[in-house]
């Protein structure tokens, strides 16, 4: 079952970081998060793959599944995954998290990039 797993890349230079401005990191961090959790969410609820037809998001007859998506957040660390009993039974043969996975991966690099940005902009002070 696929669930969507979002890290920093490069963490040493980053607890480096985390030295020198523990706050601003946690801070900025944890927006990156919630901003790419968001951008995937936004991928579940807004790109319905409509039973019958091809497309991207949870397949959608009663709307239960792409609803019961729960999330996780904490500094450094963001999840988030379907709850609906059935979703693993249905992600088998339609794997829409997949879908929207790799269709918001260019947000979520941009994300990234905005993040590096403001802690080398601090670094640099």
């Amino acid at each position: 079952m696929a669930e969507f797993k979002t890290e920093i890349i490069g963490i040493e230079d980053f607890q480096r970081a985390l030295v020198r401005n523990p706050q601003l990191i946690i801070s900025e961090s944890k927006k990156f998060i919630q901003r790419a959790i968001a951008k995937y969410k936004s991928g579940i609820i807004n790109n319905p793959w409509k039973l019958g037809l091809g497309g991207g998001g949870a397949p959608v007859l009663t709307g239960n599944l792409r609803d019961t998506h729960l999330t996780n957040i904490s500094n450094f660390e963001g999840r988030i995954y379907p709850s609906a009993s059935y979703s693993k039974h249905v992600h088998k043969n339609r794997p829409w998290l997949d879908y929207v996975f790799s269709s918001k991966m260019p947000d979520i690099r941009d994300l990234e990039k905005d993040l590096l940005n403001v802690i080398v902009k601090d670094l640099a002070r």
